[in-house]
């Protein structure tokens, strides 16, 4: 599901070799124990899913995946929210998007995620950093 989900990104920044389409499945099952993996089902069909990991207080938020077929629907808003209900001590969530995906940039930034950094990574595609903070209020 994750490199189907990915086929668009690869394309539209016009590069085959972006990371969640090389990773292998040994790879993805070291990840869970290494970080929490939040996936979505519908009527029993995985459709989406993302990982996170805490450190010192930031929540990084990576392979954000809903299946072509599904996206726009709110899979990734509510996966997204459930990220930051299982972080409550966290003080800030960070991710990021390649600088053509418009559709990923709105949907952060319409829950509260600003850009921090811009990033040009040795020729491919600009990296767009975003970051949610908590304002101390409950």
């Amino acid at each position: 599901m994750q490199k189907l989900a990915f086929e668009s990104q690869a394309r539209l920044h016009n590069n085959p070799n972006i990371p969640p389409l090389r990773e292998t499945l040994a790879q993805v099952r070291e990840q869970f124990s290494q970080r929490l993996i939040l996936k979505a089902l519908v009527e029993g069909r995985l459709v989406g899913s993302l990982r996170a990991y805490e450190e010192n207080g930031v929540v990084h938020i990576g392979r954000v995946s809903v299946h072509p077929e599904l996206q726009g629907q709110g899979i990734g808003t509510s996966m997204m929210l459930e990220v930051e209900a299982r972080f409550p001590d966290a003080v800030a969530f960070r991710l990021f998007t390649g600088h053509k995906s418009e559709a990923n940039i709105r949907l952060y930034g319409h829950l509260g995620y600003e850009v921090i950094a811009v990033e040009e990574v040795d020729g491919h595609p600009r990296l767009v950093h975003m970051e949610k903070r908590r304002t101390g209020e409950a």
